[in-house]
């Protein structure tokens, strides 16, 4: 099937013009309600930015009355924190005797056993330790003491002897560890526990 047109070329012209005036006035009508609704989501967000701002300006004002009333009480605290500092180098820092005590507790072997145990607190807030025990072997002594050295407060550890004393059933190791307990570094325990 053939399609013929007869109208005449100023018809037909005119046609095509009506057409693209329309598309072009489509477009336009498109355009402009997607800049309408994106000026309004704009005008909307900025309405909603300018509420907040005023909200957070008034909390503001709220906060500077409440901190002046309290200025008073931050310098006082200011002064306790420097007396406080002042006080703990008076006093120096005193060892948690306590977790030193746990963490020996926590890392002996389980085939050690202690026969005698001594601690010589100094005036400076350190002290000496000397421990005396028995095992079965020289390993077990050796591993216990390198435990010790990753406990922070113990320095200058040394094993003043490890001896084998000969026994009818089975022969034991007897020996005796001494270390410097240092009071000014601070304790925290190698367990990562909290007193």
């Amino acid at each position: 099937m053939i399609k013929i047109n007869l109208l005449p070329p100023e018809i037909k012209a005119e046609h095509k013009r009506k057409e693209e005036r329309l598309k072009l006035l489509t477009g336009l009508v498109v355009i402009s309600i997607v800049f309408i609704v994106i000026y309004g989501a704009l005008f909307f967000t900025t309405v909603q930015l300018k509420n907040s701002v005023k909200v957070m300006a008034a909390e503001r004002i709220s906060l500077e009355t409440d901190m002046a009333k309290y200025r008073k009480y931050a310098e006082q605290n200011v002064g306790v924190i420097s007396l406080e500092v002042n006080l703990n180098k008076a006093m120096g820092n005193s060892l948690s005797w306590f977790g030193v005590l746990r963490d020996l507790g926590e890392s002996i072997p389980s085939n050690v056993w202690l026969t005698s145990f001594s601690l010589k607190h100094e005036d400076n807030g350190s002290g000496n330790l000397i421990i005396q025990g028995r095992t079965y072997d020289h390993p077990t002594t050796a591993r216990w003491i390198a435990a010790l050295r990753d406990m922070p407060c113990l320095t200058d550890i040394r094993t003043t002897f490890s001896i084998m004393e000969p026994r009818e059933i089975e022969d034991r190791i007897i020996f005796e560890v001494k270390a410097v307990v240092q009071a000014e570094k601070e304790y925290s325990s190698s367990q990562g526990r909290d007193e």
